[in-house]
């Protein structure tokens, strides 16, 4: 009986886990060969389009990144962002933006989050490898 559980609560966590990679779009470590760069957003936000717009022609610079988009504004969204906020050092609340890129976190629209979100893509384009936030 005891066994039973134990299975069952495995079979739970692996089913949880297959869902928030699913949904995050998330590959396992080490699938991906381009550096990633994880990009909290609320539909609606004007902060958040306005640092989307200053990603795009670093993207075309750098054109070795891949962004993945992460709805901030899903439950699963805001697990993602909880579970990688301490590993960057963020502390709630957390409102959107949030872009990490390597170990770098970019919270906030502005001319200096702008700024640091150049510097964070310069460095992750000149390392090797560039892990992305989820390894």
């Amino acid at each position: 009986m005891n066994t039973l559980r134990e299975v069952r609560r495995l079979h739970g966590c692996l089913l949880a886990l297959l869902v928030a990679l699913a949904i995050t779009g998330c590959t396992a470590p080490g699938t991906s060969d381009k550096p990633e760069i994880l990009f909290f957003f609320v539909e609606g936000c004007d902060h958040c389009s306005r640092m989307k717009e200053a990603l795009q022609p670093l993207l075309a610079e750098y054109s070795g990144l891949a962004v993945r988009y992460v709805d901030f504004g899903t439950s699963s969204g805001k697990s993602v962002l909880q579970r990688l906020a301490s590993r960057y050092g963020l502390q709630p609340p957390l409102d959107p933006p949030v872009i990490l890129v390597c170990n770098k976190a970019i919270v906030g629209e502005g001319r200096a989050q702008e700024l640091a979100l150049r510097s964070a893509i310069v460095a992750c384009a000149s390392t090797s490898p560039c892990s992305s936030p989820l390894q």
